[in-house]
């Protein structure tokens, strides 16, 4: 069974053919890359095409491929989010820029590694937040479970600065 591609247009099979516009070959949709807006159309230029581009612009201009990349992960962020990226600066600066649990200053420089995670409900997903990655996580890996979260600090409060030996082991 060929798997389709749906447009607000046509309904494409991967075996359709298209015309690339930067090599003039004909190709499968296959060849061509998925727009990932919500059209879900096809690019203009096949993948190879489009391979080409991409290894020329980031041989000749790196760091703006470094900014453009830091860019589109937050709009992406952002998107999968519901909020727009001025709603993402403005929690930025409610928060002084730092890290709503922990304080620390959340990097937010285009090009200066990963930016702040968007903290949001898995029930409602209601956005809460910006933390850092180290606390975006920890949520994570706990579940969101407040009681978890109060296991682990009484714990933490039991075995201050505990070290276990590995003399024995």
């Amino acid at each position: 069974m060929a798997r389709t591609i749906t447009s607000t247009r046509v309904v494409v099979t991967l075996e359709t053919l298209f015309l690339c516009r930067k090599c003039g070959k004909e190709k499968p949709a296959s060849e061509f890359r998925v727009r990932s807006n919500i059209k879900k159309t096809i690019t203009s230029n096949c993948r190879d095409c489009w391979n080409e581009w991409r290894r020329i612009n980031r041989a000749t201009n790196p760091e703006r491929t470094a900014d453009e990349q830091w860019w589109d992960n937050l709009r992406k962020a952002c998107r999968k989010q519901s909020i727009t990226v001025d709603d993402y600066f403005r929690l930025y600066d409610e928060q002084d820029g730092k890290c709503a649990i922990c304080e620390k200053e959340l990097q937010v420089a285009a090009g200066k590694g990963k930016s702040a995670s968007i903290d949001h409900s898995h029930d409602t997903g209601q956005v809460r937040g910006l933390l850092c990655g180290k606390c975006n996580t920890a949520i994570g890996l706990l579940d969101e479970d407040v009681s978890r979260f109060s296991a682990a600090a009484s714990y933490l409060a039991k075995h201050p600065n505990h070290n276990i030996s590995t003399e024995n082991m």
